[in-house]
């Protein structure tokens, strides 16, 4: 693991080669820094949910306010530049709306989703939603801020839903029909959401992110070290 200060906290990244033990030395070791800080966690390719879950833990416990989870800035850099066949249908801007004043975008708490997701729920968060297993078809994730799935996403995603363009959508893999950014619209090829239901095989992470206004969608790397 690694802790740097950025301007809004600190940033906890959480990398492939951590376990319980030493997260929990070197968290605890840094008691005294995490006490009172408001704290965003990076996650790399292939990190076990349960290693995300007791940082969240030990973090509270230490006293620190935990503001965010999101993919980490070198997975985004390593991830690969040639679009998935998921993305491979071209992401459709929505109509323009008319001209309305800007409103601030706010980082927000990130809310975290450990039950099941039943077809037919709508779930809007104001900050990033985060969701632990699979997104069944016929769910509707609604965020302000990020959306990742450790699992696969069936379901329907819209990520950076107030205007923030800078948002992501991570799962393993992204096999939803439709996924939005912002104002920018992506479907998946006809067969394409079918071929990713089967459950038999280790999927990359993918990431979706807005690239001159359009959703492009990258298998994610872990960074070496």
């Amino acid at each position: 693991m690694k802790l740097r200060g950025t301007l809004s906290g600190l940033s906890l990244l959480l990398e492939s080669k951590d376990n319980l033990e030493s997260l929990d030395t070197q968290l605890k070791e840094r008691a005294q820094v995490l006490s009172r800080a408001q704290v965003s966690i990076e996650i790399e390719q292939d990190i076990p949910w349960v290693l995300i879950e007791h940082a969240q833990s030990l973090l509270t416990e230490l006293g620190a306010e935990l503001k965010s989870i999101r993919p980490a800035i070198s997975a985004r850099s390593t991830a690969q530049t040639t679009p998935t066949s998921t993305a491979s249908a071209p992401s459709t801007p929505a109509p323009a709306a008319s001209p309305q004043p800007s409103k601030p975008i706010l980082p927000q708490q990130t809310r975290i989703l450990t039950q099941q997701l039943r077809s037919g729920m709508r779930i809007e968060h104001p900050g990033s939603l985060v969701v632990v297993g699979d997104v069944n078809p016929g769910v509707e994730l609604i965020a302000d801020g990020d959306v990742i799935v450790t699992g696969a996403l069936r379901g329907m995603a819209h990520a950076g839903a107030n205007g923030n363009e800078t948002s992501v959508i991570w799962a393993r893999p992204i096999a939803s029909p439709q996924i939005r950014i912002g104002k920018a619209v992506a479907r998946a090829p006809e067969g394409k959401v079918m071929d990713t239901m089967r459950r038999n095989e280790n999927f990359d992470a993918e990431m979706a992110r807005l690239e001159n206004d359009h959703i492009v969608i990258e298998i994610v790397k872990s960074s070496k070290h």
